[in-house]
């Protein structure tokens, strides 16, 4: 499970896909990638580095609410 979970973090985390959905908008804020489609928002983000507080990590999540909500998207 541990390597499967590496391979997913070295390929796809927070990468920036080479082929973006039609239509989305991609943006990178350090390590996260947002997608807004229009209707809504996901996010992803590269692994953190482990010097990372809870602080930091908090702060991040509140910024994305906030942009997505200035786009009136929800986000996941």
């Amino acid at each position: 499970m541990a390597a499967l979970s590496a391979a997913y973090d070295a390929q796809v985390r927070g990468h920036v896909p080479s082929c973006p959905p039609v239509g989305a908008v991609l943006a990178q804020d350090g390590p996260i990638l947002r997608v807004h489609y229009g209707t809504h928002a996901t996010v992803r983000h590269a692994p953190l580095p482990r010097t990372t507080t809870p602080t930091e990590v908090a702060g991040s999540i509140r910024r994305q609410q906030q942009v997505c909500a200035g786009r009136n998207e929800p986000v996941e």
